[in-house]
């Protein structure tokens, strides 16, 4: 009987640090909504010709990479000090990945659907997207898609960072740079010089195209590694005393 509940317990996921990461994940969504809002609103000068919430969605997946590999760096050798195994923490970021990357999805679609009501509200003109898989406010699905796979690319990336700095300090910066290679094959799917941080993924190399297959092809392949290679930093990285 104590066996059994041993392993109940084991599997338990630790929800509260994935409600916790949610919980700010909208908050910072909605900041950034108002906040594009606004400062469309004060330079619009009575016309739009961009999508103010497409430049402002290119900093999801910096925030997603980011949280993602905070995640693993500060939760994950949390948990293990607690009794937890590696191999059960690694699979607790597995399902904390695919959930953060969804939901962050999610909410940039809704934004877009959000401007596009507010655009026609202020009289302004639909504007027209060139350099994603989807070309207007309206086509939510391949807007979800795209930012789907693109988040979850970055979070493997993320969690890879966040694991080999913990392992590291010294060294675990240079991983950076691996990172990087899989975040510009993310950027190939559209937006690759947009956002906020337009002046650095101009400089990652980009592959663009508008095939959906390469898309989901070269997004699996992206992720595989990244999570793969957390799994190698991660499995054998010892505790360190803070």
């Amino acid at each position: 009987m104590s066996e059994m509940q041993s392993s109940v317990r084991a599997r338990r996921f630790p929800s509260l640090p994935l409600t916790d990461q949610l919980w700010l994940l909208l908050f910072v969504w909605l900041g950034a909504l108002i906040f594009t809002f606004v400062v469309t609103l004060v330079v619009s000068a009575g016309d739009v010709s961009i999508s103010g919430w497409g430049v402002a969605s290119g900093a999801a997946p910096w925030f997603v990479g980011f949280m993602s590999g905070y995640f693993m760096f500060q939760h994950m050798p949390m948990f293990v000090a607690n009794g937890r195994t590696r191999r059960e923490c690694l699979i607790d970021w597995s399902i904390f990945v695919p959930i953060y990357a969804a939901l962050g999805a999610l909410l940039v679609t809704l934004g877009y659907v959000l401007e596009y009501v507010y655009y026609g509200v202020a009289g302004w003109e639909s504007v027209t997207f060139d350099d994603h898989l989807f070309t207007s406010h309206t086509d939510v699905i391949p807007m979800f898609g795209e930012y789907l796979v693109r988040l979850l690319v970055w979070a493997a990336a993320g969690g890879f960072v966040g694991a080999s700095v913990y392992r590291s300090k010294d060294t675990g910066w240079l991983t950076l740079l691996p990172a990087a290679l899989l975040t510009a094959a993310a950027g190939s799917f559209g937006g690759n010089s947009s956002g906020p941080f337009g002046f650095l993924t101009r400089r990652f190399p980009e592959f663009s195209t508008s095939s959906w297959w390469w898309t989901i092809l070269v997004g699996v392949v992206c992720i595989a590694i990244g999570m793969v290679c957390t799994w190698w930093v991660f499995r054998d990285t010892p505790l360190r005393n803070k």
